[in-house]
């Protein structure tokens, strides 16, 4: 009897079959007889299953949604399936690069860590850090996240700055390695979220179980990024709005999260001023109805708070006020105790 795979790799697709074959083939050269590929169609308009199956036919075993699951329910969907050891989940508009997989093994050999992500760069610009990861993910004292190498609209050029594997608060859902039996045991991904913070909900969870997050820099992918919701922009910016407050809710000890949320309130109607003061005119409402939704699933999410619970991360700095107010633009603008 064939050994079972070590690793299994999983990718969504939705309308985006140019996209999803060019990433197949990039990861092509790290298929061995340990690494499987699973696919799902999740709700393409034109059943994509054909097409992929002509060209990759046995290398990859391929699955239909009839309707979009979203990241969250598509992958959990995705994992059942699923045969090996580990899991690593891969957006459709990625490319890898030669030996990706091996560092995030490597992070992977100690036991207290549960999640790795590679290095993220941009597909449009391949100097540059990916808004999705960077080379690490990171919260701010009031729950807002951001990436080493891209602080909101500013992405630097990678010049080997940030190549150090260290402890991040999450890992980035375009390409993360995490181990498939804790990925079951706290529940997968949160389907109610749909789309957007559901990794960094999940990286959070693990955290709060004591395992460790890491970033592997010297694994590589390659990220279009705005792909999931490329038509819908508003409804992209109003799920990242909604969701960040809502995985609070679930995340935060009671106290730290009574005293956050009504300045996160004051932050998102800034932010539709923000939008309105940027001629953004498409995004001013979306963080005021985000509220307005956040308020209609507070019941939900508060009683899907599970002990234990963590504050997230050891900062006491906000990435708003000084990215906003102070002008620091680069990851390295935060000291090193700060930062990480």
């Amino acid at each position: 009897m064939p050994q079972a795979p070590h690793v299994s790799i999983l990718i969504l697709t939705c309308n985006g079959l140019a996209d999803t074959v060019t990433c197949l083939r990039s990861l092509r050269p790290d298929i061995t007889p340990e690494t499987e590929v699973l696919l799902l169609d999740n709700g393409s308009q034109a059943d994509e299953r054909e097409a992929l199956q002509q060209e990759f036919g046995q290398e990859v075993r391929i699955f239909r949604s009839d309707t979009n699951l979203g990241f969250a329910g598509g992958n959990n969907l995705l994992a059942t399936y699923a045969r090996g050891d580990l899991l690593i989940f891969l957006n459709n508009d990625t490319e890898v690069t030669p030996g990706w997989i091996t560092p995030l093994l490597r992070e992977l050999a100690d036991p207290a860590v549960a999640a790795c992500q590679p290095k993220l760069r941009s597909l449009r610009d391949r100097s540059r850090f990916d808004s999705s990861g960077g080379s690490g993910g990171f919260l701010d004292a009031l729950g807002f996240h951001y990436v080493r190498g891209h602080i909101y609209a500013v992405s630097e050029v990678d010049r080997g700055q940030y190549d150090d594997a260290i402890d991040i608060d999450w890992a980035g859902g375009a390409a993360f390695a995490v181990r498939r039996k804790l990925f079951q045991d706290i529940g997968g991904f949160d389907a109610a979220l749909f789309a957007y913070m559901e990794e960094i909900d999940l990286s959070w969870r693990l955290r709060a179980r004591g395992y460790r997050i890491r970033c592997a820099p010297a694994s590589l992918v390659f990220h279009k990024g705005g792909m999931t919701l490329q038509k819908h922009p508003t409804r992209k910016r109003f799920l990242g709005h909604r969701n960040n407050l809502l995985m609070l809710v679930k995340n935060l000890p009671f106290l730290r999260l009574v005293l956050i949320l009504p300045l996160r309130f004051l932050l998102e109607f800034s932010a539709s001023l923000y939008y309105l003061y940027a001629g953004q005119w498409s995004f001013i409402a979306s963080p005021i109805l985000s509220c307005v939704s956040f308020l209609l699933h507070l019941p939900q999410f508060l009683l899907a708070r599970r002990a234990p619970f963590i504050a997230g991360n050891p900062r006491v700095f906000s990435i708003v006020w000084e990215y906003f107010f102070r002008g620091h633009t680069m990851f390295a603008d935060f000291t090193p105790t700060r930062a990480r």
